[in-house]
């Protein structure tokens, strides 16, 4: 049996070159993928809510100013 597996999966081989072993990329990557996650919920609940941007953030400077 091999130790390495090959695959061709184009995402999987740009993993493995790129991000496998390197802790600061992984971290990087898991960071952005929360901040995404965040900026969704915020414009679904906007959307919800039905504010424009505008709304959003007068909402936010006054709430941030109390």
């Amino acid at each position: 049996m091999r130790k390495n597996k090959k695959t061709a999966n184009a995402v999987n081989i740009l993993h493995r070159r790129c991000i496998e072993e390197q802790l600061e990329r992984k971290y990087s990557i898991q960071e952005e993928r929360v901040n995404a996650q965040v900026a969704q919920l915020i414009y679904d609940l906007q959307k919800n809510a039905g504010l424009s941007q505008k709304q959003l953030t007068d909402l936010l400077v006054i709430f941030y100013s109390l």
